[in-house]
């Protein structure tokens, strides 16, 4: 029996630990995740906070209406009232469901002072075996109803989550995993994992990670798993928008016009939108790589303008459009930098993000201006 109950806490830990790399794989630069110290996992987070408190049965469950999953959790958060003030969202996440007959049906639907009469009422009904429940109940209506219904508004229900196979598996379609190697995924998650558990340990004792401390081990993890470097993924390196014309205000294009360029505007618009449409696929939502493309813009950036600076000296009062014009070609013949560990580039989103840098008024190709 003792054998079985261990199982079942360290399948419970798991399931919260998984929970926690999820939400570092979606960190933000300045957010902290802080585990076990305001309640199982908390954010810290200018736009996103949230505290959570994650409960995990290996077998089906159901969330009655009195089940002590919800009313610890509701005790905790009213109790400490002042410390969940900081958190825009209070989430009770469980592998549980509930049913129709259940007062959480449809909890995420209502509005605090609904939600606030479901509890309520649950509690007038006096019944015979309640001894766990009435002692949360107390003690969650011995604090103000204001306390409790603030603490209401915030309180999300996340029911019926994956277990722990599935919830693996849904980890391995974040982004992140989209180029690491088939077959390491499983591997990557084990030492981003244990990256993880590794945090106190080298924080004395302090359980929390911030978005840099993720980004610079699972940076150097991914590296290591990568085994070498990937090609860049050539998912629309063949496609082409829909509506090139819809494009033409885009300041990028004004900058080719304005050096007497107009053949070179429609392939600008096409790799424009190629570079986009593969930086959305497999960069926009992993905070990796993210930072990988932002650096990689940034260095780009530098020796666009230090060319510029060169190619300015050549030029005389009578040619500045033609110098401007191969500042423009020399650019676009530039050999597409590595970056991250994505080697080869490809010149469509070299130019892409070159374009990109011209919409955002970094570049100008007029070398007169």
């Amino acid at each position: 029996m003792q054998k079985n109950d261990d199982t079942k806490t360290k399948l419970g830990d798991i399931f919260h630990y998984l929970i926690v790399l999820e939400h570092c794989l979606d960190l933000k630069p300045g957010e902290i995740i802080h585990v076990e110290r305001f309640g199982d996992i908390a954010i810290s987070s200018e736009s996103n906070s949230a505290n959570m408190e994650i409960k995990h049965h290996q077998d089906e469950h159901n969330l009655s209406s009195r089940n002590s999953d919800f009313w610890k959790s509701l005790k905790n958060w009213v109790i400490n009232h002042q410390n969940m003030d900081k958190f825009k969202r209070l989430i009770l996440v469980s592998t549980s469901m509930t049913s129709e007959d259940s007062i959480f049906h449809q909890w995420n639907e209502l509005n605090e002072e609904q939600r606030f009469k479901i509890i309520k009422d649950e509690g007038d009904e006096q019944k015979k075996k309640e001894e766990s429940f009435r002692k949360f109940y107390n003690e969650i209506f011995s604090v103000e109803n204001t306390v409790i219904l603030k603490t209401l508004a915030k309180l999300e229900l996340q029911l019926n989550e994956k277990d722990i196979t599935k919830r693996k598996d849904k980890i391995k379609q974040h982004p992140s995993f989209s180029l690491i190697k088939s077959g390491d995924e499983d591997s990557f998650i084990y030492e981003l994992l244990g990256s993880i558990l590794m945090r106190p340990v080298e924080n004395n004792g302090k359980w929390e990670i911030s978005h840099d401390e993720y980004k610079t081990h699972a940076t150097s993890i991914r590296d290591k798993q990568a085994s070498g470097s990937r090609p860049l993924p050539g998912t629309y390196s063949n496609e082409a928008p829909s509506n090139v014309s819809s494009y033409m205000d885009k300041d990028f294009v004004k900058e080719i016009l304005d050096i007497e360029c107009e053949d070179e505007v429609e392939e600008a618009i096409v790799n424009y939108w190629r570079m986009n449409q593969t930086y959305i696929d497999h960069f926009n939502d992993d905070p990796i790589y993210l930072n990988d493309v932002i650096e990689y813009k940034s260095d780009l950036n530098k020796r666009l303008q230090r060319m510029r600076k060169s190619l300015r000296r050549r030029c005389k009062l009578d040619n500045y459009t033609a110098v401007s014009q191969d500042f423009f070609d020399e650019v676009m013949l530039l050999e597409a930098m590595p970056f991250g560990t994505i080697n080869p580039n490809r010149d469509f989103f070299q130019q892409g993000i070159v374009h990109s840098i011209v919409d955002e008024g970094k570049l100008i190709w007029n070398l007169k201006k």
